[in-house]
């Protein structure tokens, strides 16, 4: 499968690797992560529980886990075949486990404005993300071949809000922009073309 490359566009599930001088407040748009301060890591039951979802997700095979931590009015986005191509092809993360020792943060949004495409001529969010949840962890990579050791500096992004008394991931419906920009996409890839 291929992954649709517009930009920054997956960056809600798209995993990230930073330079290992990577401080540890991170900047998107006007929405600051700091990492470090104490009173953003999770503390209400549902911040614990998705935390628990997430981490078992992220290393479940298939996708069945991580597509049901999606927050249900992503149903009511147009059925087309862009926004299923844009589906199966824009969850795709790295499927590796996230340490005891990550730090994650849940960080609470008082405006859309604030995440990248919200709002967007790409995408637009069929509810209103509340939350962000941000985990930041560091990898050492051993040497193979030629390749020295290394340290990543990993992180992953999710935009949240309630559903039914749980938190669920908020994910984007493609605007007509946005549809336009994958058929293209997709009639590059092989795939079917918007006719």
């Amino acid at each position: 499968m291929k992954n649709i490359a517009v930009g920054s566009l997956l960056f809600a599930v798209t995993l990230s690797t930073l330079a290992p001088a990577f401080a540890q407040t991170e900047t998107i748009g006007s929405l600051r992560l700091e990492y470090d301060n104490e009173s953003l890591r999770p503390k209400t039951p549902a911040q614990k529980d998705f935390v628990n979802e997430y981490a078992a997700a992220r290393i479940a095979s298939g996708r069945a886990a991580l597509d049901a931590l999606t927050h249900s009015s992503y149903g009511s986005c147009q059925d087309t075949p862009e926004q299923r191509y844009f589906t199966e092809n824009g969850r795709l993360i790295k499927k590796d486990r996230i340490p005891e020792d990550a730090k994650i943060i849940f960080t609470p949004i008082e405006d859309d404005a604030a995440l990248p495409f919200a709002g967007r001529e790409f995408l637009t969010n069929p509810v209103k993300a509340t939350v962000v949840m941000a985990i930041l962890w560091k990898q050492t990579i051993q040497p193979s071949g030629d390749k020295p050791m290394r340290l990543v500096v990993n992180s992953a992004v999710e935009n949240l809000a309630d559903d039914s008394g749980k938190l669920r991931i908020v994910r984007g419906c493609l605007t007509e922009f946005g549809r336009n920009k994958v058929a293209d996409r997709m009639k590059k890839n092989g795939g079917p073309s918007k006719n």
